[in-house]
Parts: C-alpha cells; sequence; structure tokens
C-alpha cells in the first residue's frame, strides 16, 4: 500500500512540476506577445506622429509660401502705383502731352 501511495505522490509531484513548467512557458510566451504588442503600438504612434509632423510642417509652409505670394502681390501692386505716379510727376514737370497722356486726361 506505501508503494502505491508513494508511485501516486511521485506521479502527482510529476504532474505538478510539469504543470508549473508548462505555467512557466506560457508566462514567457505571454510575456514575449505583450513585449511585441508594446513595441507594435510604439512603432504605430512613431509613424502617426511623423505623419502629423509632416502634415502640420506641410501646412506650415503652404501657409508661408501664400503669406509671402500675397506680401509680393501687395508690394508689387504698391510699385507699379508708385511707378505710375512718379510717371505721372515726370509728364507734369516735363508739361509734355502725349497720345497716351490725352487718352489718360479724357478718361479713355
Amino acid at each position: 500500500m506505501s508503494l502505491v501511495l508513494t508511485a501516486a505522490l511521485v506521479a502527482a509531484s510529476v504532474q505538478v512540476y510539469s504543470l508549473a513548467q508548462e505555467r512557466a512557458s506560457l508566462s514567457q510566451e505571454l510575456t514575449a506577445e505583450r513585449f511585441a504588442h508594446v513595441k507594435t503600438r510604439v512603432a504605430m504612434k512613431n509613424v502617426e506622429m511623423r505623419f502629423a509632423t509632416y502634415a502640420l510642417d506641410n501646412r506650415v509652409r503652404r501657409e508661408f509660401v501664400d503669406e509671402r505670394l500675397q506680401k509680393q502681390e501687395e508690394q508689387s501692386a504698391e510699385l507699379e502705383r508708385k511707378e505710375e505716379a512718379v510717371r505721372q510727376q515726370k509728364l507734369a514737370e516735363a508739361n509734355c502731352i502725349t497720345p497716351k497722356s490725352i487718352l489718360q486726361a479724357a478718361g479713355l
């Protein structure tokens, strides 16, 4: 009888040890999967951040370019106005009558 009990105790011990080994193995696999999951999420966040930064940079650049174009158009218009004023002043100073000045005076 004690031999049967000893054999049963040995068998139970082997089974408990086997279950503990399997549990440890599954725990390691789960830890590795969690690590891989976290690593993947971090990589996804990095891609999202790079994309958002790229989009923001492009928007800022586009706004900067649009602003510069607007300023250049305003400067161009101002220079044209000044050029016309100087031309009119020079014509008046020279007391010169040209076909163009006659048309402008007539409002044509």
